[in-house]
């Protein structure tokens, strides 16, 4: 929901460079 992300984003203002980590190299992982 909209106010899930704009809590996430005063938590964590830089969780979309996360995000786009994740997205390029969340293949490469094990879990």
């Amino acid at each position: 929901s909209p106010e899930f992300w704009n809590e996430l984003d005063k938590k964590m203002p830089d969780y979309k460079e996360h995000e786009n980590w994740l997205k390029q190299n969340g293949v490469k992982m094990d879990i």
